[in-house]
C-alpha cells in the first residue's frame, strides 16, 4: 500500500475520489482504501504503484513498440469500459493518471475530476456539469464549449 499526504484545501476532491472508488474493484483501476484526517493534511491510502506512470515512461522511451502500446491500449480501455459500465465518467485520463503497479499492470488513478453519471441528473450536483477543468491537450472539443459537458464520448476521446 502507499500512503499520500495531502493538504486539507484538497478535502473536495478526496472525498469525491472516495465516494467514487469505495464501491469499485477492477485490475485496471487502483484501489483507494481509505483516507484520514489530521490537523494539517488529509492521508489517503493506495494500492502502491512502484512503476510510475506512462507518462515518465514516454519521457525517457519516447515511443513504444506496437506490442507495448496495444497493451497498454488493452489494459486502458478494460479499465476505462468498466468505470462506463458503473456509471462513471472519469473526466481526466492522461498519462500522468496511468500507472503501473509492481506486476507491470496498468491502473487508473486520480478520480478527482470523475463524477457519477447520475451526478450530472441531480440538481444538488449541477456544479459538476459547469466544471470545466482538466488538461486541455487530452480534452474533448466539445469541453470547450459553453454547453460542453464531460461524457463517455469525451473519455473516449482522452483515450484516442
Amino acid at each position: 500500500m502507499a500512503v499520500k499526504s495531502v493538504e486539507k484545501n484538497r478535502r473536495k476532491k478526496v472525498i469525491n475520489e472516495h465516494r467514487i472508488l469505495k464501491s469499485l474493484e477492477h485490475p485496471n483501476i487502483l484501489k483507494f482504501y481509505n483516507y484520514y484526517e489530521t490537523r494539517n493534511h488529509l492521508w489517503l491510502i493506495f494500492d502502491f504503484c512502484p512503476g510510475g506512470d506512462i507518462f515518465k515512461m514516454l519521457s525517457e522511451d519516447k515511443t513504444f513498440p506496437e506490442a507495448t502500446t496495444k497493451h497498454f491500449a488493452f489494459e486502458i480501455m478494460k479499465g476505462l469500459s468498466y468505470l462506463h459500465t458503473n456509471g462513471v465518467i472519469y473526466g481526466d485520463l492522461k498519462p500522468s493518471t496511468i500507472l503501473f503497479n509492481e506486476y507491470n499492470r496498468l491502473k487508473l488513478a486520480d478520480f478527482g475530476r470523475a463524477r457519477k453519471i447520475t451526478d450530472y441528473i441531480n440538481p444538488e450536483q449541477e456544479q459538476y456539469a459547469k466544471a470545466k477543468t482538466g488538461s486541455p491537450y487530452y480534452m474533448a472539443p466539445e469541453l470547450f464549449e459553453d454547453d460542453g459537458v464531460y461524457s463517455f464520448s469525451s473519455d473516449i476521446w482522452s483515450f484516442g
